[in-house]
């Protein structure tokens, strides 16, 4: 399909996102004038009011850390997007929507709990977010622990959509969450869901509350355990 320039509607204002094919599940939603996932945002953005450090990782083509850009007006929001199919989109998309805040060192980098390379595997050409990383030793895409590739950084708000690696880059992000007070929303297939909770318990957070859209997985949303409330 041709290349399109679609018109969103959100936050009291209009933005342009670039769509390269409807068909895909993400695009289609945007197709339509609207945010991708709207109420996880509000939900996300009812947790962590006032983040200044954001990091979004399995960024797609941008629909996140646009609205999270916007909505907090942060000090730096980092998207990560391993898949090549998807990081030209997400460059234009940021710049088509641009905030100072935004940093694309991470585009084109994978995160897991180890540093090699890897290939981006799509099952379907209608669902572009659905790729996942194959570690191979070899592949076009570079990965890294996310405690390597951002040291001595903290996050206020942290989301993780890895489509069933979320194991290997909670592993790989420990200094991270150690060190930061964060909101963080994951996404989680509902048959790790309690290797999760227990994974992010050691790093100190506790489960907040969830959301579930889709029957494999439901997001799960998690603060640092001495908060109190929200």
């Amino acid at each position: 399909m041709a290349l399109k320039l679609q018109q969103i509607s959100g936050l009291g204002r209009r933005f342009l996102f670039l769509l390269a094919d409807e068909r895909d599940h993400i695009q289609g939603v945007l197709g339509t004038g609207r945010f991708y996932e709207a109420e996880e945002l509000e939900l996300i953005s009812s947790y962590a009011a006032g983040a200044e450090a954001i990091l979004d990782i399995g960024a797609n083509i941008g629909n996140h850390s646009v609205y999270f850009a916007h909505r907090f007006s942060p000090r730096v929001l980092i998207p990560v997007e391993p898949n090549p199919a998807v990081t030209d989109l997400l460059r234009a998309n940021m710049g088509l929507n641009w905030h100072p805040s935004m940093d694309l060192s991470m585009v084109g980098v994978g995160f897991s709990d180890r540093s090699g390379r890897a290939e981006s595997i799509m099952s379907s050409p209608m669902n572009v977010g659905g790729a996942r990383l194959r570690e191979t030793g070899e592949g076009p895409v570079p990965v890294r622990r996310a405690d390597d590739a951002l040291p001595d950084r903290t996050f206020d708000l942290i989301k993780i959509d890895v489509e069933g690696m979320e194991s290997e880059v909670i592993a790989g992000m420990s200094g991270i969450l150690r060190r930061s007070d964060a909101t963080v929303f994951v996404e989680v297939l509902i048959e790790h869901i309690d290797q999760i909770i227990s994974s992010m318990a050691a790093h100190g957070y506790e489960y907040a509350t969830s959301y579930q859209r889709y029957g494999r997985c439901v997001n799960l949303l998690f603060q640092k355990a001495s908060r109190h409330g929200h």
